[in-house]
């Protein structure tokens, strides 16, 4: 992410892209003809695209929110092309399509007097007439900026004429795709006469003053559904579907589709007659049907829906259309909370309806349309049959298997999506087209060879590879023919040779792609408002940028909840809680979360995820001294050098981190090691009061006499019961004290590890002193350094005790002094930079040949990577004496599991920094091996010990059955009482879990 441009934004933008229609006026030209020509001013770029938008005066609906947008992306796509083709089509739709506002008449038989139902009329191209696909494509492009406004002239009102006039033409035809202008509006627009009409044998006429088209595209249905879970789920806004008879649609939806579940087969070998038939008199095959009508056979028994076209308009080959059903299913189910919301009897019933409808689409999705392909495992087809025959193929047209996870049919990370995206983008999918111009998804619409810019923005959206969407990027520039407008399709080999010069389908369907379409995140974000932010906008790329480690940077979620107060996580578990438990389990991974604190953790998916919702903490950095000194309230989300900011300057000290930006909540939640240690014990051990969120959105506070057991599992369970919003840290009086660094060379370590092992098994231990010893290689050295931290918290400078330590010669730097925690925090700080790393433990009895042997099996196993460039590689002993694990039992005990019993222990943490990712899985194999030899190395000589301290584990251990049996089973009896829906062992995946 670091010093990149913002070149996934910038697609997205441009996903949104409208197509323009005529304006018919005297004094505004026609945009078909208009959009052919090149205007003035052109971009300062490379292209020299023209601005192609009509002048003010010929715009179909103005918006200042649309305008305002326009003007703020400038700042933020450089690429003066890209800037100029954003800005040419975002706002296409409101300039050029929306043909006909109005109201509808209070009573259809009397039309002299008009209702509050407002009514849009939205075209798609140089046709006055409206497809359901592709006006809600169009309107949904503004979905990030919608809000609830009851104005007439809001984008509130263009979506709620749209869905109101959705309704009524579905109640009408259900079965067709494409409408004339609504009567109200017919005496300002003619009907339009389609030829189609006479050449087309339908099961059942229709009426052509109504219906301007009639393909039976079940995505046009899904459409419509998914245009009103987006408007209910940005504005919470329950008029369309209370007021105007939007159950109704429903239910004619419901069953319309039931009736194309039927097998061309009764049980007794009669041939079954669906609803929707259809024989085209055409030349072209896609234009009509096998069967007099009836199509390829589709088995009985299936619960997936027939659909005779495809979204492009061309025939299917096999009736039941994956991506189709995918979109349906997802929506039946958004939609089916809108039913929740009205709450009534009838919405209560129609719910239980949808839900079942959908689960049985998604169970056969799984079982009927998962092939298992030698060259790829696992991937979706693009349609079946229900018998065995399935096509393996991908269209440009949306919706399609690549764009699945975009219109919330499960997730970019799942393995089947992944497998199928790798399929459908490569030669090996039928109709991809390549050439030197473009490379992309095509389809039958417009013949072999030619690419569609709209798969090349699908391809970014759902790619996690910057190179990729760069190159994709590059395409999309150098197709627009000098026109600054997106193409239907373009030949692979020549720019010249496009179908449409400005494709409105190709371009609005990415604003209803793109990711902030996933229900979760706009329900979160009408909870929450500004405290949701989205793939790179300001706040979200500030989020992921704060990561300590490039590789929790590099985790992309769809959203990002930064909440201000416990009050907002509240509504933020139950938002993700509740719309995972009315989806199925392949589209419910969209409500999978992480909790970040810090995000001090090495390894990705800790505090962040792919894909799903990260709540961020961040915001929640309130710190508050009791006024009798001796409490510290602090909120989650802060980091050790803020405490010690505010504790500093009042002469106080809490135990905390030793280095400065680690957060407060994941250090303390996992055990967490201070200075003030062997005084005080763990940090965990400190906590008087924790402050949580429990799955089901309650806030309890968890302490020694309110829910005890809750508050002990915290001590170590880290994330697996709930947010924790709120620490009460023990503060203890604690002026200037003495510490510093001080660094050797490697001649001196068998010195080193004979003074650290006397020091560490010391009795009495010194509760003062606090030590830690380092052997480094690299980090721009090229050879090996000894190095210690050390303080002493009193203000005594080089205690006798730590003599042997701080005696030995000859020193390459030194830096002890008395100062303050907030000054050593950030010493510590400057010595962890950000970058990739590893980090794993292991723990064992403190021994000075033990510690000999650990360094041998380190610097062993750095042989095999030592010629990477900008490589570290470092083993840390860290005492863990009597002194310090003897405090938990006087402060009502923690879940780690260590005693006294134990004796004197040494915690070891191996940790690796590199920069380029190319290397990941080879260090990371290095660095595994040289773990497990280190812990053979400790159980040889009988000094091993279970316990895995869990900030410093790396994914591949398990810290948590360190605790021993006896610990982890009552974990597990916390978290079935507090979260008996395993919320936080299932939705989120990061860190870890109990089972």
């Amino acid at each position: 992410m670091r010093g990149l441009l913002p070149s996934p934004l910038l697609l997205l933008c441009v996903g949104r892209l409208a197509l323009a229609a005529p304006i018919e006026s005297p004094t505004c030209p026609d945009y078909s003809q208009y959009s052919k020509e090149k205007h003035e001013p052109f971009s300062a770029g490379v292209h020299h695209l023209p601005f192609q938008r009509p002048s003010q005066g010929c715009r179909t609906f103005l918006s200042q929110d649309v305008e305002d947008t326009i003007a703020r992306m400038q700042s933020v796509i450089k690429d003066p092309d890209l800037y100029r083709l954003f800005e040419n089509t975002f706002p296409n739709t409101l300039d050029t399509a929306i043909k006909w506002r109005g109201y509808a008449w209070e009573d259809e038989e009397d039309r002299t007097t008009f209702s509050d139902e407002e009514l849009t009329f939205i075209i798609t191209g140089d046709i006055d007439a409206m497809w359901l696909r592709d006006s809600a494509n169009q309107i949904l492009s503004y979905l990030p900026l919608l809000k609830d406004s009851s104005s007439p002239d809001s984008l509130a009102s263009l979506f709620r004429g749209v869905i109101n006039l959705h309704s009524r033409y579905i109640k009408i035809e259900p079965y067709c795709h494409a409408f004339q202008p609504p009567l109200e509006a017919q005496s300002e627009i003619s009907p339009q006469v389609n030829g189609a009409y006479y050449r087309n044998k339908l099961a059942h006429a229709y009426n052509r003053t109504t219906v301007f088209d009639c393909k039976w595209e079940l995505d046009s249905l899904a459409s419509f559904l998914q245009l009103s879970s987006s408007y209910h789920n940005a504005t919470s806004d329950l008029s369309p579907f209370t007021k105007y008879k939007w159950m109704d649609t429903v239910e004619v939806i419901l069953s319309a589709a039931a009736g194309m579940r039927r097998g061309s087969y009764l049980a007794d070998g009669h041939v079954d007659f669906p609803p929707f038939t259809f024989v085209g008199q055409t030349d072209r095959s896609t234009e009509t049907t096998a069967n007099n009508g009836l199509g390829n056979p589709v088995n009985l028994g299936t619960g997936l829906v027939r659909s005779t076209f495809r979204p492009s308009d061309d025939g299917t080959i096999f009736q039941l259309l994956v991506p189709s059903n995918m979109m349906f299913a997802a929506h039946l189910f958004s939609c089916a909370l809108i039913m929740d919301a009205i709450g009534s009897q009838r919405a209560s019933s129609l719910a239980v309806q949808m839900r079942e409808m959908a689960s049985g689409i998604y169970a056969d999705i799984e079982r009927l349309a998962v092939i298992d392909l030698p060259k790829y495992g696992k991937v979706y087809a693009f349609e079946v049959d229900g018998y065995s025959s399935h096509n393996m193929m991908d269209d440009a047209n949306l919706p399609g298997l690549l764009s699945a996870p975009l219109f919330g049919y499960g997730s970019i990370s799942d393995e089947v999506y992944q497998n199928t995206r790798r399929f459908v983008l490569s030669e090996d999918n039928p109709y991809w087209s390549w050439g030197p111009v473009i490379s992309g998804i095509g389809g039958a619409h417009c013949g072999l060879g030619k690419a569609w810019p709209l798969a090349l923005i699908v391809r970014v959206l759902t790619s996690r590879d910057e190179d990729e969407i760069r190159g994709q990027l590059e395409q999309l520039l150098g197709t627009t023919d000098g026109l600054g407008l997106i193409h239907e399709s373009v030949n692979g080999w020549y720019e010249q040779d496009w179908s449409r010069h400005w494709r409105r389908k190709a371009s609005v369907k990415l604003g209803n792609v793109r990711t902030t379409g996933l229900p979760v995140c706009t329900r979160l974000a009408h909870a929450l408002g500004s405290q949701v932010s989205y793939p790179n906008t300001t706040a979200y790329i500030k989020s992921l940028e704060s990561y300590w480690s490039y590789q929790e940077e590099a985790v992309l979620p769809a959203c990002i909840v930064r909440p201000q107060r416990a009050a907002d996580v509240s509504k933020a578990v139950s938002v993700l809680t509740f719309v995972a438990g009315h989806l199925p389990t392949a589209n419910a991974s969209g409500c999978d979360f992480a909790i970040r604190s810090g995000g001090h953790t090495a390894f990705a998916g800790a505090a962040n995820i792919d894909g799903g919702v990260t709540i961020d903490l961040s915001g929640m950095k309130d710190i508050v001294v009791s006024h009798d000194r001796t409490v510290v309230s602090v909120g989650a989300g802060a980091t050790w050098d803020e405490v010690y900011l505010v504790l500093d300057a009042q002469n106080l000290a809490t135990s905390g981190g030793r280095v400065a930006t680690v957060g407060v909540g994941g250090l303390a939640l996992g055990g967490g090691i201070s200075f003030f240690a062997p005084r005080y014990g763990f940090v965990c051990d400190n906590v008087l009061n924790h402050e949580i969120v429990l799955a089901s959105g309650a806030i309890v506070n968890a302490n020694a006499t309110s829910h005890p057991d809750l508050h002990w599992a915290l001590k170590g369970g880290s994330n697996n019961f709930g947010v924790v919003t709120r620490f009460d840290f023990r503060a203890f009086e604690q002026g200037k004290f003495w510490g510093g660094f001080i660094a050797w060379p490697l001649s001196t370590k068998i010195a080193q590890f004979q003074a650290f092992a006397d020091i560490t098994n010391a009795a009495p231990y010194d509760p003062y002193a606090s030590i830690y010893l380092s052997l480094s290689w690299g980090y721009g050295m090229g050879q090996w350094l000894v190095s210690s931290e050390i303080q002493y918290t009193q203000a005594i400078a080089y205690p006798s005790v730590l003599a042997p330590i701080t005696d030995i010669q000859p020193q390459l730097f030194n830096t002890m002094r008395i100062s303050n925690l907030t000054d050593f925090a950030i010493e510590l700080e400057t010595l962890n930079p950000g970058g990739r790393w590893i980090y794993a433990t292991i723990t064992f009895g403190a021994d000075a040949a033990l510690f000999s042997k650990i360094f041998d099996v380190c610097n062993s196993s750095l042989q095999a990577v030592q010629d990477i460039p900008n490589l570290g590689w470092s083993v840390t002993y860290e005492p863990l004496p009597t002194a310090i694990t003897a405090h938990a039992a006087s402060r009502g005990g923690n879940a780690l599991g260590l005693d006294p019993s134990d004796g004197n222990l040494v915690i070891v943490i191996f940790d690796v920094y590199w920069l380029d990712e190319a290397y990941d899985a080879v260090i990371a194999a290095a660095a595994k091996q040289m773990v497990e030899q280190a812990n053979q190395a400790a159980e040889e000589m009988g000094l091993a010990s279970g316990y895995l301290y869990l900030n410093y584990a790396d994914p591949w251990q398990d810290p948590i059955a360190g605790y021993g049996v006896e610990n982890v089973e009552r974990l597990r009896a916390v978290s079935r009482r507090y979260d008996p829906g395993a919320v936080f062992q299932k939705r989120v995946p990061g860190g870890f879990k109990l089972w």
